[in-house]
């Protein structure tokens, strides 16, 4: 299996930064809404949420149509899966959707080692993506 995205290197005061700028899955929130309904999720499939795979008939116009409910959730989410492909594990990485616990025992290193680290994948990570945090929560966090 091979997984998508795009990186970008940006040369910022004397340091190297990489920005992930495309996972495969791009759709507009129009503003001041939380959420959008689309027909057809497309992506690159290890980074899509568990909420991208569920859909709801939805009757426009005497046609059904089968429409997903996405929110930058599953933005969250696909960091999380974008840190299980930069952190050393050992073996193959493990699917996001394993539970939480059974992931961090494949990082090949004591997790102390970078703090938070757990933290941060667990909440990323978390199946009901109303519990996983804002992206401006996120910013805020020493990662």
């Amino acid at each position: 299996m091979t997984s998508k995205f795009w990186v970008k290197l940006v040369q910022c005061f004397n340091h190297c930064l990489f920005q992930v700028i495309d996972l495969g899955l791009a759709v507009e929130i129009p503003a001041g809404a939380s959420s959008v309904q689309v027909e057809n999720v497309q992506g690159t499939e290890p980074f899509l949420a568990p909420e991208c795979f569920t859909s709801q008939v939805v009757v426009k116009e005497n046609k059904s149509l089968f429409l997903t409910t996405l929110t930058q959730a599953v933005d969250v989410w696909a960091l999380g899966v974008l840190l299980l492909h930069l952190i050393p594990l050992t073996g193959d990485i493990p699917s996001p959707t394993l539970p939480i616990n059974f992931i961090l025992t494949r990082v090949a290193w004591n997790l102390d080692t970078i703090p938070g680290l757990s933290e941060l994948l667990s909440s990323c990570l978390k199946m009901n993506p109303d519990e996983r945090p804002q992206a401006k929560h996120l910013i805020k966090t020493r990662w």
